[in-house]
């Protein structure tokens, strides 16, 4: 225990940690990666996004970003910017979702001052660093400690054993189980319809990253998607089944296919660049992703 203390110690330590990072880069040493997560103030720039993020080595998004130059979820950054530019419509608003580490936000923060973004993020530990984040790129984020979901209320919440960052905390036992996240917190939860009500601000995109809570945050929704028809970038964990076990396995995803349908949404996903059309969203889409576009819409 002693020994990985004292690695740790020194993976951690900002000016060791550059020195060998970026000698593992130079040459390439890509199966040497994983072991040497970077530390320090990390500056990320892919495509036309840029930001500023901090790691102890304990964010492997940030480890993974810079090392490979490059980020899965580039298609939805980029679509969500189209939608930006091309709108009529001055301050825009964004709602993040599941801001983990604030990268989405800090990403359009960055590229268009005048958008107003909420950051929504309720593990203590990653809305900590979401915090730091926005304060070392000098922006001006609302960022709320709560997770979003179906009512105003306490709800339980899973973590690491440990407290660490994590990408895949979640409300749901089942699905926090399957990476050892087990920890159970009592975390504040808003609904996007409450919360719009309260403030008196209308998204105009939501991008929903929730593992495994997505139902209810397009429940506690509904009125702002039936009557303002925000563009929506979620996460769904599904896979292609036939129509009948589709609904029996995943019969919260049928019921978010049906609310899509009912008020006019396409469903789209990318495949190698390119966004799909998709009848349904039991499709094979293993990226996870999903846009939906209000039928309609003056800009797609």
């Amino acid at each position: 225990m002693k020994i990985k203390k004292v690695i740790k110690k020194i993976i951690a330590n900002r000016h060791v940690n550059y020195l060998i990072r970026n000698l593992l880069k130079l040459l390439n040493l890509k199966q040497l990666y994983r072991y040497w997560p970077v530390s320090g103030t990390i500056d990320l720039s892919i495509g036309s996004f840029q930001g500023r993020f901090f790691s102890k080595s304990d964010d492997y998004l940030v480890s993974d970003i810079w090392y490979h130059t490059r980020y899965d979820e580039i298609n939805e950054l980029e679509f969500i910017s189209t939608f930006i530019r091309r709108s009529e419509k001055k301050n825009l608003v964004f709602f993040d979702i599941g801001a983990y580490n604030g990268i989405y936000s800090i990403f359009f923060k960055n590229k268009y001052q005048d958008l107003t973004i909420y950051a929504f993020e309720p593990h203590p530990e990653n809305f900590k660093r979401l915090s730091k984040n926005i304060d070392i790129n000098n922006l001006s984020i609302n960022h709320l400690n709560c997770a979003i979901s179906d009512n105003e209320k306490m709800i339980e919440f899973y973590i690491p054993f440990d407290n660490s960052m994590t990408t895949v905390s979640s409300t749901k036992e089942d699905f926090s189980k399957k990476w050892n996240v087990r920890k159970k917190i009592m975390v504040e939860s808003k609904s996007v319809d409450q919360f719009v009500r309260g403030l008196q601000v209308i998204p105009d995109i939501m991008k929903i990253d929730v593992e495994g809570n997505e139902y209810a945050v397009i429940k506690g929704a509904m009125n702002v998607i039936s009557r303002h028809r925000p563009i929506i970038v979620i996460e769904l964990f599904t896979k292609q089944l036939s129509p009948t076990d589709f609904k029996e396995k995943f019969p919260q995803l049928a019921e978010i296919e049906n609310i899509v349908n009912n008020y006019n949404y396409s469903i789209n996903y990318f495949s190698r660049s390119n966004l799909v059309r998709a009848k349904s969203i039991n499709v094979n889409n293993p990226d996870r992703n999903f846009t939906l576009i209000p039928n309609g819409s003056a800009i797609f």
